[in-house]
């Protein structure tokens, strides 16, 4: 039994490595990768000038002038020399100290021939900007110049001139290194969150209450949250409804006292004034007598008694109506009126 548990916990944990492991090693070395790219992305920009050597002396050690040259941009004299003849230029070696100030120009800058027995020197500048490294090379060639015046005549023995350049590219980056250093750190991260959150257990990390069984979000929790509220949703549904139907009820039982004691009021007047309100029995039904009469006599003509019969049921109808307006019965108010009158023997 304890054999099938501790297997089972292996199984589980390998399930648990395996998948969170990827995924969040993954991510990190995403995002390690894409850092990598923008950090060291750089643009070079390469200007060429070739020296010409004039006089007879200068063309003898023309050799030894070009030699020269290449090393002037390379020195830490030409660097602050450069900075001087252009303050909008930005000391990217700001308070380091001179051997450190030197190698950081020379990561910036490359200089060498383009072809050995040539005189045509290559100046290159890297920077992380194109357009910093285009103003930067040809600054740093105008700054080669003025540091050559120096040594050189350069009027009578050396000449100067650009051959090709300005000319920007951006560098290649060894995107196989970045992408191996990606991976490593990636999943060198995701490995030692694993250490500290789940395979540590000396490691005080709480865990949220979402990961708790028997927390919020717990299916058993959440029914038996669901069914209270339901429960008392109902009741209060049952509570309202019986609050609405005892208030209609007692509406009701007032309006029918109402009406009976109308009808009190009513049959006590007519018992105290008969003469006004006398009783009406129904009136039995009329058979009429059919006489037997001789075929051979003359039958009148049915329009002989239309304008007579007519007139009558007219007359008969206004009578009728006549009648009911009298014998209508009286409001509730005529019947207190009435009643009050017998009661201080008006009447």
């Amino acid at each position: 039994m304890e054999l099938e548990k501790f297997a089972q916990k292996i199984f589980i944990n390998k399930i648990r490595f395996s998948r969170e492991f990827l995924v969040v090693g993954l991510i990190f070395s995403i995002i390690f990768f894409w850092f990598f790219v923008d950090s060291f992305k750089t643009y070079q920009s390469e200007i060429m000038i070739m020296v010409n050597a004039k006089s007879e002396i200068a063309s003898k050690n023309e050799r030894q002038i070009v030699s020269n040259i290449l090393e002037f941009p390379k020195t830490l004299f030409f660097y602050d020399r450069l900075l001087k003849l252009n303050p909008d230029v930005r000391d990217v070696a700001v308070g380091l100290s001179s051997k450190q100030r030197k190698e950081k120009w020379n990561e910036m800058i490359s200089v060498s021939l383009a072809n050995p027995n040539s005189s045509v020197i290559k100046i290159s500048i890297s920077t992380s900007r194109q357009s910093d490294a285009e103003q930067l090379a040809k600054k740093t060639v105008r700054t080669l110049f003025d540091t050559s015046a120096l040594y050189y005549d350069i009027r009578n023995d050396v000449d100067f001139r650009i051959v090709d350049g300005s000319i920007s590219e951006k560098k290649s980056v060894n995107f196989a290194w970045l992408f191996v250093c990606s991976i490593v750190f990636g999943f060198g991260i995701s490995r030692l969150l694993q250490f500290l959150i789940f395979d540590n257990k000396n490691f005080s990390f709480k865990k949220p209450d979402l990961f708790v069984s028997n927390s919020f979000f717990d299916p058993k929790k959440i029914s038996g949250m669901f069914v209270k509220k339901e429960l008392k949703s109902l009741d209060d549904l049952y509570e309202n409804e019986q609050a609405d139907e005892s208030f209609h009820f007692q509406q009701k039982t007032k309006e029918d006292q109402d009406a009976e004691k109308f009808q009190e009021m009513k049959k006590l007047t007519k018992q105290m004034e008969p003469e006004k309100y006398p009783n009406f029995p129904e009136m039995p039904v009329r058979t009429e007598k059919k006489f037997s009469v001789p075929e051979n006599l003359p039958i009148a003509d049915e329009t002989f008694f239309s304008d007579n019969i007519t007139q009558e049921i007219i007359v008969e109808e206004e009578n009728i109506l006549l009648e009911n307006e009298e014998r209508a019965e009286p409001t509730p108010e005529e019947l207190k009126k009435r009643l009050n009158e017998l009661l201080k023997g008006k009447i």
